[in-house]
C-alpha cells in the first residue's frame, strides 16, 4: 500500500485525483470567463440604459402631435386672416390711388380751363 492506496487501485486512484484537478482548474477558469462577461455584459447594458434615458429625456422636450396640430391650426388662421386683411387694403389703396388720379386730372383740367379762358 502507498499513499494510502492499495497498489491495485493506485493508478485509477491518481487518475481520478488528477481529472479532480484539472475539472477544479476548468471549472475556476470558466468561473472566471463568466465573470467577465458578466460584467461586460452589464457594461453594455448601462450603456443602453443611458442611451434610453437620453431617448426618454428627448421625448419630453418634443411636443406631441396633438398640440403641434393645434398650433398650426392657430398659425394657419391667423395667416390667413392677414391675407385678407392686406387684400382688403390692398383694394382700398388701389381705390383711392384712382380718387386721387381723378382729383388731380380734374384740377389740371380746372387750371387748363382758367388759363384759356
Amino acid at each position: 500500500m502507498t499513499d494510502g492506496y492499495c497498489d491495485e487501485h493506485s493508478g485509477i486512484c491518481r487518475k481520478i485525483d488528477s481529472l479532480k484537478e484539472l475539472m477544479e482548474v476548468r471549472f475556476s477558469a470558466l468561473d472566471n470567463t463568466t465573470a467577465l462577461i458578466r460584467s461586460d455584459l452589464e457594461r453594455r447594458l448601462e450603456g443602453m440604459n443611458h442611451i434610453r434615458r437620453e431617448l426618454e429625456s428627448q421625448s419630453r422636450a418634443f411636443m406631441p402631435r396633438k398640440e403641434i396640430e393645434l398650433v398650426q391650426a392657430a398659425m394657419q388662421e391667423k395667416i390667413a386672416r392677414l391675407q385678407t386683411n392686406q387684400s382688403f387694403a390692398g383694394g382700398q389703396r388701389r381705390w383711392s390711388d384712382y380718387i386721387i388720379i381723378v382729383l388731380i386730372g380734374a384740377v389740371i383740367m380746372i387750371f387748363q380751363w382758367y388759363l384759356n379762358r
